[in-house]
């Protein structure tokens, strides 16, 4: 007994911790002036809500020296309070701390090991817009710290126990009208629509229940409502974060882009790109996001400038789907924003009727139909991204995803660049994902070679550094 006190006491007067963390947390808030309640207010649940926050975190001393306080600190959002995978959460906003983010030696506690951070100013972050129903019933807000731990050697990611709530305020936002200028029902006519039952809805007018159709472009276009742009018809479709958090919604746009992707004789090349922490927003030709409506899905029809219709709106929450199929809705919108109208095929997606009880893949009526706009090029070219964190941490995890969707084989390989020695292949992964991957400090290419499509020489690639 007397030796293992001995040894403890021996640990202490050398400096070696045992047990205490190397970074944590010391405070976490909201400022005052964007909560009620103590909640976080939101003033207009179809718009996005600006908020400040501020935190302080706090460092260890390891028996090597003080650690260098090296992190990452998230903002998350979670519908449902669940903040286990990162499929169950949105991150809002993230922060790289490092050494100078903290105060010298002279500054420390007498008797306290830890070193106090010197933030002091708040920092500025969004909660989504559209948030209706369990958003506010169940919905949180906090703070998430990442670090490497380097006595254990493993990644580490902490949770705060502080969580805001969310609360509503009363929705400003008018309704769709019914009031509309008679010029624009008749040139909405003239294009091959059924304008009854016609809405104005914010900067579109609604026809057929789900076309959405630009205002300040209806009388510039020039009638030719195809996609003809500098793309060569790859078009980028960016899934909005509070989309993809949507697991079956997620999940249809995938069967919903490779369905027309792999029509047989057409040129359209869709791809899914995704928005990563703070990084800038990827090239988007078509933009699909939640808003919170009594329709399903609503799209935006081409506006006869050679580009998709831009703006696909999910109007229901995955939990407000019951029996109602996502897979026929997203087809259809798509097909929306390729310039595809609705029509009385009784096997077609595109029926006017509605899609709820289609199946895939699509039917030879859909196939000659997008053929018939886009035929396939044999020169045409693939040409992919990847999206995933262009900077990540030592050690820390990360996922990426190849943009073109279709019947392919997926090659993924991870070179050292720039003087780094690696060379890894994941042969076993043949996915349009990269599941969770993390390397030594380096700088690396990311690499996704695709074959067995109707394209050849398709590959993808994204430099990324580890620091």
């Amino acid at each position: 007994m007397k030796n293992i006190l001995y040894f403890f006491l021996l640990l202490s007067l050398l400096g070696v911790k045992t047990s205490a963390q190397q970074i944590k947390v010391n405070a976490f808030s909201i400022n005052n002036s964007n909560l009620k309640d103590g909640a976080l207010l939101v003033s207009d649940p179809i718009k996005s809500t600006s908020f400040k926050y501020q935190f302080t975190l706090a460092r260890s001393l390891e028996g090597s020296g003080w650690y260098d306080g090296t992190c990452k600190v998230y903002i998350a959002y979670s519908r449902f309070n669940d903040f286990s995978t990162k499929s169950q959460y949105i991150l809002l906003d993230s922060l790289s701390i490092d050494n100078s983010y903290f105060k010298n030696a002279s500054n420390r506690d007498v008797g306290d090991t830890f070193y106090k951070t010197n933030i002091e100013t708040s920092f500025d972050s969004k909660l989504p817009a559209n948030l209706t129903g369990a958003d506010f019933s169940s919905g949180k807000v906090t703070l998430i710290l990442k670090f490497y731990d380097n006595v254990q050697k493993v990644n580490r990611t902490e949770l705060n126990n502080i969580r805001y709530s969310i609360i509503a305020a009363t929705p400003t936002s008018p309704p769709p009208s019914t009031s509309i200028d008679p010029a624009a029902i008749s040139k909405i006519q003239s294009m091959g629509f059924n304008t009854s039952g016609i809405l104005s809805d914010g900067e579109f007018y609604l026809v057929e229940n789900e076309i959405l159709i630009r205002k300040n472009t209806l009388f510039d276009n020039n009638n030719a409502f195809y996609v003809n742009n500098e793309h060569e018809h790859n078009i980028y479709v960016l899934i909005k974060q509070e989309v993809w958090a949507m697991g079956q919604w997620d999940s249809a746009i995938y069967t919903a882009v490779r369905q027309w992707n792999s029509s047989p004789n057409s040129d359209i090349k869709l791809h899914i790109i995704y928005q990563y922490g703070n990084e800038p927003s990827p090239p988007a030709d078509i933009i699909i996001a939640y808003q919170m409506s009594n329709y399903a899905v609503k799209a935006e029809f081409p506006n006869g400038n050679g580009k998709a219709g831009r703006t696909i709106n999910i109007g229901r929450h995955q939990d407000q789907l019951g029996n109602f199929n996502p897979t026929p809705a997203i087809l259809r919108a798509l097909g929306h924003s390729l310039g595809l109208k609705n029509n009385s095929e009784p096997s077609s997606v595109m029926n006017h009727n509605g899609a709820n009880g289609y199946m895939v893949p699509l039917n030879s009526y859909d196939n000659q139909s997008i053929s018939n706009i886009y035929p396939i090029n044999p020169n045409s070219q693939v040409l992919p991204l990847i999206s995933g964190l262009t900077k990540i941490l030592p050690g820390e995890s990360a996922s990426y995803h190849e943009s073109y969707i279709a019947d392919v084989n997926y090659g993924w390989k991870v070179s050292g660049i720039s003087g780094t020695s690696y060379d890894e292949d994941y042969n076993n992964i043949n996915n349009s994902r990269l599941p969770e991957v993390s390397f030594p400090s380096g700088s690396y290419q990311v690499r996704c070679e695709l074959s067995g499509g109707k394209f050849l020489n398709i590959v993808a690639t994204k430099n990324i550094v580890v620091q």
